[in-house]
């Protein structure tokens, strides 16, 4: 008969969706927004709130959230890609293909 599964989970080994950990990153903040210590502790911090500290520190640098960052896998920014795509139209209306 094989072994049961142990059911413990160390809190590293914890898999938690990215928006709660957002929320509570959010809290952190509010509260080091919110106390009058010029250097407040961020590990101790990020404890409390069972928060990753390196995401804690960037967003407390102006770090954006995974959802607000471009993508990196883009070859042209928004403006070229307009730009083309007013191109290809242009062509379009007139009649003609774009080679």
């Amino acid at each position: 008969m094989p072994p049961a599964k142990s059911s413990f989970i160390l809190a590293s080994q914890r898999i938690e969706p990215y928006n709660d950990i957002e929320v509570r990153i959010e809290a952190a903040i509010t509260f080091i927004q919110l106390s009058s210590d010029n250097y407040p502790n961020l590990t101790a911090i990020a404890r409390t709130y069972e928060i990753p500290v390196c995401r804690h520190r960037g967003r407390l640098q102006g770090g954006q959230y995974r959802h607000e960052r471009p993508g990196t896998n883009l070859k042209l920014t928004e403006d070229q890609e307009f730009t083309v795509c007013q191109y290809l139209d242009r062509f379009d209306s007139i009649g003609t293909s774009a080679q």
